[in-house]
């Protein structure tokens, strides 16, 4: 027995799916699949392996017979309204999230088995009472709070009409960044599931931005993409513009793509900024939290907050989703206080690149506003500050040869006893002092000091080199000879000028 139980269309891009239902083995299957599977004999075979009662002999003749049954029975199948991927439908009348529908009514027809496993995370443990108090609570007033906040903003993007952004949590290991990564995917569910760690490919990135609409993606460990400065940029770069790269098809033309709205989490010890180069244009639509999320020395603390979230998760967001649900009333409202919001932070700000980050800090103003009025929560001023705070401190991020300065410059000075002539018989030396302050690195360590940072060594040394912050003699070559005054035997060194010790 194999029936065509009913329809449905996908409200991004308008394909038609096919719900089949069979008997197999004193059990019902069901499944929904591409209409252009159920008709095609040589894609239907596919299914056997569920036990689909189709063979490769009798595969042509079954898919005659279902397209027979869906013509027929095509009066009394209305078509449900079909969802891939999580989030709101196009006229706001349902929510998705996972396998069940927040508000309205929509069905998740899954494009892959990784894409269903992801959405199974999306599930709900406790009660929101407790979410509130034993994480919500204890989270309000340290750095972490940012995190849970930015994880709240994504489903009031398409209400606002803009676009996402990326919160790049940076910073030494041990320092809890993992924990608060799971703590802000408990906003919507499992933090095993929901928060994953960087793929290394761009097409895993791609499928998990697309698949993260009006949700979080939440990214951990950039450690997995070191190395693949582009890979890193155009996340950053799809995540504020909303849309990923276009990608061509064969007979020409281009891929259908669906939007991607949705804020990015990032965590990892090298910050995702800087390993972007010089690639400005990326890095000012990110957020920089380089404080840690707890304070140091709570162990104790983070551990319990890891045991809470994967015991009490997946409440909070859909109460979020819920309220507004609920008061569209009050959009219009909303909209008015963050452009209120937007326009007065972008007052205040020093230069264009702040006031382009400001946009993110008033989304975080709004959140806070529907968290308080959805979750019965008190977000403090402080959390909003502190965003504020981290926009400020990015332009230093943002210019990513003089991050690279400034990393490789506190990494000297936590070196004292490898500067050549400190000690005389240091196992490894880092560089050479000159008598007028200046440095001269080592090539092979100034390759490590920057490779431990997150940077593309040759990338900074040409930034270096043209803004005259490195003594250069020959052309094509970043080193010199030392100064015999320093080193009789005048090896090679890579020679910060004057002009960069002063920038120092």
């Amino acid at each position: 027995l194999l029936a065509v139980v009913g329809r449905a269309v996908d409200c991004d891009l308008g394909d038609v799916r096919v719900m089949l239902a069979w008997r197999y083995h004193a059990r019902w299957m069901r499944v929904t699949v591409p209409r252009a599977t159920a008709l095609d004999g040589r894609k239907l075979i596919g299914l056997a392996s569920m036990g689909c009662p189709v063979d490769g002999k009798s595969a042509p003749t079954v898919a005659v017979w279902l397209a027979m049954q869906e013509a027929c029975m095509a009066p009394s199948l209305e078509p449900a309204v079909s969802m891939v991927r999580p989030g709101w439908t196009p006229d706001y009348g349902a929510f998705l999230l996972g396998h069940r529908a927040v508000v309205g009514a929509a069905i998740y027809t899954p494009p892959g088995p990784g894409e269903e496993q992801r959405a199974a995370g999306y599930r709900e443990s406790g009660t929101l009472d407790e979410w509130r108090s034993a994480i919500w609570a204890k989270c309000a007033h340290h750095p972490i709070a940012l995190m849970l906040l930015a994880s709240m903003v994504p489903p009031i993007l398409p209400i606002l009409g803009v676009t996402g952004w990326t919160l790049d949590v940076g910073g030494a290991s041990t320092t809890g960044k993992t924990t608060a990564a799971g703590l802000a995917a408990s906003v919507w569910g499992d933090p095993d599931v929901v928060c994953a760690r960087w793929p290394g490919t761009w097409s895993g990135v791609r499928s998990m931005l697309e698949q993260a609409s009006h949700v979080p993606c939440i990214l951990d460990d950039t450690k997995n993409v070191k190395g693949q400065p582009d890979l890193v940029k155009a996340v950053l770069y799809a995540a504020a513009f909303g849309r990923s790269q276009t990608l061509g098809q064969a007979g020409g033309g281009t891929q259908r793509e669906r939007t991607i709205s949705t804020v990015v989490i990032s965590t990892g010890e090298a910050p995702a900024v800087s390993m972007c180069g010089d690639a400005q244009g990326a890095t000012t639509r990110v957020i920089s939290l380089r404080r840690t999320p707890l304070p140091p020395g709570s162990k104790a603390l983070a551990k319990g907050l890891e045991e809470d979230a994967k015991a009490i998760h997946g409440t909070a967001g859909p109460a979020i989703v819920r309220w507004l649900a609920a008061n569209r009333d009050k959009w219009p409202a909303i909209r008015e206080s963050y452009r209120t919001f937007r326009d007065g932070i972008a007052a205040a700000a020093a230069d264009d690149l702040e006031a382009r980050a400001s946009a993110y800090v008033a989304q975080l103003h709004v959140a806070a506003w529907v968290a308080q009025a959805a979750l019965g929560i008190e977000v403090p001023m402080s959390v909003i500050t502190l965003a504020m705070e981290c926009v400020r401190e990015g332009a230093g991020d943002r210019d990513t040869a003089l991050a690279a300065l400034m990393w490789c410059a506190a990494w000297w000075d936590a070196r004292p006893g490898m500067v050549a002539g400190a000690e005389r018989h240091a196992r490894e030396v880092i560089g050479w002092r000159y008598a007028d302050g200046r440095r001269a690195w080592a090539e092979s360590q100034l390759r490590r000091a920057l490779s431990e940072g997150g940077y593309l060594w040759q990338e900074v040394l040409t930034a270096w080199r043209d803004r005259g912050w490195l003594e250069v003699q020959e052309p094509g070559r970043f080193s010199v000879k030392v100064s015999a005054a320093v080193d009789e035997s005048r090896p090679r060194g890579i020679l910060w000028s004057q002009k960069a010790m002063d920038r120092v």
